[in-house]
């Protein structure tokens, strides 16, 4: 992460360096900007000229920066998978308390967008990656609180609790579910109740 502030680039960088997805989950054009068929080969216009995705949602422009539209008149956009990452930063940046020091301010955005990437991204057609990630990390387990005690016929163990731990909402336990969102949440902690939520 070459830069101070959440961006992009950086998000994106992220996504490969620490949270290690394989490209060919992501759009084919995400980490490009080429528009690419399933072959993985550009996508041209009428002119011969090479298709680019830009824009807040994806927008499919020509290489003379003009949007594509389809035959109603609506702008032609990127794949959906782009969307949710781009989706997933947006949350995050929002979500996120800008007040944090600048380097864990960025930080804190992309665990926080990797944790929602996770929860919300669709699979491309035949792929199951986000779907075994889920499943992996128990997304859509319910979890109501955090478990104290437990305990069987002949032993029995339990753990102090912090007071926050009391005060946690569905979506903070929805986030302590992958190491990106409990990874957030400590940073977010660190700062104090004002800073994450908590009264």
């Amino acid at each position: 992460m070459s830069n101070v502030y959440p961006n992009w680039y950086g998000y994106l960088q992220f996504l490969q360096a620490q949270v290690g997805l394989p490209p060919q989950v992501l759009s084919p054009n995400l980490f490009t900007s080429i528009l690419v068929d399933a072959n993985g080969n550009p996508v041209i216009d009428a002119n011969g000229n090479w298709i680019s995705t830009s824009g807040a949602w994806g927008i499919v422009t020509d290489s003379g920066g003009n949007n594509l539209v389809d035959s109603s008149g609506n702008p032609v956009t990127g794949s959906v998978p782009y969307q949710w990452v781009l989706a997933s930063f947006l949350i995050a940046i929002d979500l996120v308390n800008c007040d944090l020091p600048c380097g864990m301010y960025a930080f804190a955005v992309y665990n926080l967008a990797a944790d929602r990437l996770i929860n919300i991204s669709p699979d491309q057609t035949g792929q199951s990656y986000w779907q075994e990630l889920r499943k992996n990390f128990k997304i859509y387990d319910v979890s109501v609180g955090v478990a104290a005690s437990g305990s069987d016929q002949g032993t029995a163990v339990s753990i102090l609790n912090p007071e926050m731990m009391q005060h946690l909402t569905l979506f903070d336990l929805q986030t302590l579910k992958t190491p990106y969102g409990r990874a957030y949440m400590g940073m977010a902690q660190n700062y104090g109740p004002n800073i994450w939520g908590l009264s």
